[in-house]
C-alpha cells in the first residue's frame, strides 16, 4: 500500500527475532548494516527508496538495523572496565532502583507524548504541504492544502489526483519518469527546443470517487503519449517536452489561483510556454482563462465547447467544436432519424441544469433550442438542479419549467414520447437523469450532449447502471476496424504505454477524452515546430507559441499546408487571427444499449482523415 500511495509514511518495528519482518533478510541492493551505523544506512535506504517503490519491491520500505548478538562475559567485563576507569573511576556492577525520573514507565509516557507532538507537527505540516517529504524531488513550492484537496503544480512525483487508483497513479509515474528522461535528453543536447507544458484540469472528483476521474486521466494519457513521441525524435527543430501536472480544484474552483501561480513559475522558468486540458465551461473555467491570460500564457482547449470562450480570450484556443457546432448536428442528426421513423412526433424536450454558474449548460440550451427549431421541431426547455440545494431560478429562462432533480427529470420524460436532448453534466447528472426514465421504462429517445461522454468513460459503473438505451455526442471516434492515418501514431503508442486500456473492465470507451488531450498538446508542440524551422533563431516565448499557433491552417490553394491531421479530425484554424476553434471539426453520435457502446452504429460530422460525411450533416459555419 505505501508503494501505491507514494507518501513518506514509515513505520518503526523494535522486535527481538532474527529476521523482522518477513523477507527483511532478502533485500537486494542495500548492504546489511549494524546499528552503530544507523545513520549512514538510513541515508542510504532514503536515496534507494523512491526507486525501489516505483518498481514495487516488497522491501522497498524496509531498513532493517543488526544488533550484534550478546558478547561473552569476559569481554564484557572488558569493556566495562573500560569504560569505567575513564577519569580514574571505576564501575561497581550492581543491581540499584535507578531515581524517579528515570523509571521505566515515566521514559515510555515521555516516548509516547514526544512521538504524539512530532506526528502531530509532522501531520499539520505535510497537510499544509500536500505530502510533505515526497514533494522535495520535484516542485516542492507548487503544491498547497486548500481546506480539503491539494491544489497546484507536480511534475508527477506527487499523486495529485484526488481520490486516485493504481491506474491513476500508473499514468502520473509514466508522465514522471518521461520527465526525467527529457531532463537527460536536454543536458545531452541543449540546442535542441525545450518546452515546458502544463495540463491543468479538476483532478479533485466531483463524485468523491476514483472513477469519477476516469475522463481526466485518460486526458493525461493522451498528453503522456504527445510527450513520448517527442522524446523518441532526434530532429534539431523537434521540441523536447517536459509536463507538468495541475489540479484545478473540484469543478475548478480553484484553478484562477493555480493560473496565477504557473504565471510565476513561468517567469522563473523560460521553458513554460503554454497551457492544454481545462476542464467544464463554467465561470470558475472563465476566471482560470482570464488568469491565464493575464499571465501571458497561451492555451489550447481539449474538450471545452462553450461559444463565449473562443471568441472573448484571444490567448484561448480549443480543438473541440463550439456548443453552437454540437447543437446543429444534433439537430440534423434527429431530422434524419425522425425521416425514418414517421410516427414520432416532431416535439423535442432541452433538459439543463438550474445553475447559474454552469455556462455551458444554458449556453448549449440556447443553442439547442434554437437548432432543433430550426429543423421544424417543436421545443421545451425544461431545468432540473443541480444539487438538493440549488440556486434555482438563476439560470431558468423565463416559461421554463422546474422538474426538480435529475433523478425527477427522468421520471418526466415517462409519459412523454419524442425525442429528449440532455445538456447538463455527465458525472453530475445523467447518470441518475436515465435511471429515473428508466424507473417507469420511458420510451422516449435520449440523446446525451458530449459532456454525457464522462459518465460512458466509466464502463463498470455504465454496465452497471440500469437505464434505457441513448445516443451521445463525442467529439472522437476510436477506429472500429483497423487503424489508418493518424490513428496509427496514437492509438498503438495509447497501448504500450498505458496496457490496462487493453483491459475490458477498464479499458477505452470511445468517451475521446485522450484523443482531444493528444491533439491540443500537438497544436502547442508543432506550433514550437514551426517557430524553429523559420530560421530566424527566434526565441521560444509563450507569445511567439500564440502567434505560430494562429498559422495553423492550409490556404484555399493549398501553397501553405500547415494545418494538423489530428486523431480526433483535421485542425485547422481558417488563418483568421480572431478564429480560434477548428474549422469543421468532426461530432460523432454513439449509441449505447444495455450498458455498451455499439460502435458500428456511430455517424459523424466534420472533416477527419478524407472520410466523407453523411449527406444530411449541417455545414460549417
Amino acid at each position: 500500500m505505501r508503494n501505491d500511495v507514494g507518501r513518506f509514511d514509515p513505520l518503526l518495528v523494535i522486535s527481538a527475532s532474527r529476521e523482522a519482518p518477513p523477507k527483511a533478510g532478502v533485500i537486494t541492493g542495500r548492504p546489511r548494516y549494524e546499528a552503530a551505523h544507523a545513520l549512514e544506512g538510513c541515508r542510504h535506504w532514503q536515496n534507494s527508496l523512491f526507486a525501489d517503490r516505483r518498481a514495487h519491491k516488497v522491501t522497498a520500505w524496509y531498513l532493517p538495523l543488526h544488533i550484534p548478538s550478546g558478547s561473552s562475559e569476559p569481554e564484557r567485563q572488558q569493556a566495562e572496565q573500560q569504560i569505567g576507569s575513564f577519569n580514574g573511576y571505576q564501575v561497581e556492577r550492581q543491581a540499584a532502583h535507578p531515581p524517579w525520573w528515570l523509571s521505566r514507565m515515566l521514559r515510555i509516557w515521555a516516548v509516547i507524548v514526544l512521538l504524539g507532538v512530532l506526528a502531530t507537527g509532522y501531520t499539520t505540516w505535510s497537510h499544509a504541504h500536500c505530502g510533505g517529504w515526497t514533494r522535495f524531488p520535484g516542485l516542492s513550492p507548487s503544491l498547497e492544502w486548500t481546506g480539503t484537496e491539494c491544489v497546484g503544480v507536480t511534475d508527477g512525483s506527487y499523486d495529485i489526483f484526488d481520490p486516485s487508483d493504481p491506474s491513476i497513479w500508473q499514468t502520473e509515474q509514466v508522465i514522471y519518469q518521461q520527465n526525467h528522461k527529457a531532463e537527460q535528453l536536454h543536458a545531452a543536447d541543449p540546442k535542441r527546443p525545450y518546452i515546458t507544458l502544463v495540463d491543468l484540469e479538476a483532478l479533485t472528483s466531483s463524485t468523491d470517487a476514483a472513477d469519477g476521474l476516469t475522463a481526466a486521466r485518460e486526458s493525461l494519457e493522451g498528453f503522456a503519449v504527445a510527450q513520448q513521441q517527442q522524446l523518441s525524435l532526434h530532429g534539431s527543430t523537434d521540441p523536447i517536452v517536459r509536463v507538468w501536472i495541475a489540479n484545478g480544484g473540484k469543478d475548478m474552483r480553484q484553478g484562477a489561483t493555480v493560473a496565477r501561480q504557473l504565471g510565476d513559475l513561468a517567469k522563473s522558468d523560460p521553458t513554460v510556454v503554454g497551457v492544454v486540458g481545462l476542464d467544464m465551461s463554467s465561470q470558475p473555467t472563465v476566471r482560470t482563462i482570464s488568469a491565464l491570460s493575464v499571465a501571458g500564457l497561451p492555451m489550447v482547449a481539449a474538450a471545452l465547447t462553450e461559444d463565449s470562450l473562443a471568441t472573448d480570450h484571444p490567448l484561448y484556443f480549443q480543438v473541440a467544436p463550439q456548443s453552437t457546432r454540437e447543437a446543429a448536428v444534433a439537430a440534423a442528426w434527429a431530422n434524419q432519424q425522425l425521416a425514418v421513423d414517421p410516427a414520432t412526433p416532431r416535439v423535442v424536450r432541452v433538459y439543463y441544469s438550474d445553475d447559474p454558474t454552469d455556462t455551458y449548460s444554458t449556453n448549449l440550451r440556447d443553442d439547442a433550442v434554437a437548432s432543433f427549431r430550426a429543423k421544424g421541431f417543436q421545443v421545451e426547455a425544461r431545468a432540473f438542479m443541480p444539487s438538493s440545494n440549488p440556486a434555482s431560478g438563476a439560470s431558468r429562462h423565463r416559461g421554463d419549467q422546474l422538474v426538480g432533480t435529475a433523478r425527477s427529470a427522468g421520471n418526466d420524460t415517462c409519459s412523454y414520447h419524442g425525442l429528449v436532448f440532455f445538456a447538463g453534466r455527465g458525472l453530475l447528472g445523467f447518470e441518475d437523469f436515465l435511471n429515473g426514465a428508466g424507473q417507469c421504462g420511458s420510451t422516449a429517445i435520449f440523446l446525451g450532449d458530449d459532456d454525457a461522454s464522462r459518465y460512458v468513460a466509466d464502463a463498470s459503473e455504465r454496465r452497471a447502471a440500469q437505464t434505457p438505451p441513448f445516443y451521445y455526442l463525442s467529439f472522437a471516434l476510436a477506429p472500429i476496424t483497423g487503424l489508418q492515418g493518424p490513428d496509427l501514431n496514437f492509438y498503438p503508442d495509447l497501448k504500450t504505454l498505458f496496457p490496462f486500456e487493453l483491459d475490458e473492465r477498464q479499458g477505452r470507451s470511445l468517451d475521446g477524452h485522450a484523443a482531444l488531450s493528444y491533439d491540443a498538446a500537438r497544436v502547442l508542440i508543432i506550433a514550437v515546430t514551426y517557430l524553429r524551422e523559420s530560421g530566424d533563431n527566434i526565441p521560444i516565448t509563450p507569445s511567439a507559441v500564440w502567434q505560430e499557433i494562429t498559422h495553423v491552417h492550409t490556404s484555399p490553394d493549398q501553397q501553405v499546408n500547415k494545418d494538423i491531421d489530428g486523431v480526433t479530425g483535421t485542425i485547422d484554424f481558417g488563418g483568421d487571427i480572431t478564429r480560434h476553434v477548428p474549422r469543421n471539426k468532426p461530432v460523432a453520435i454513439l449509441r449505447v444499449n444495455e450498458g455498451e457502446v455499439i460502435p458500428s452504429m456511430a455517424e459523424r460530422c466534420g472533416t477527419a482523415n478524407g472520410y466523407t460525411p453523411p449527406a444530411w450533416c449541417p455545414p460549417d459555419d
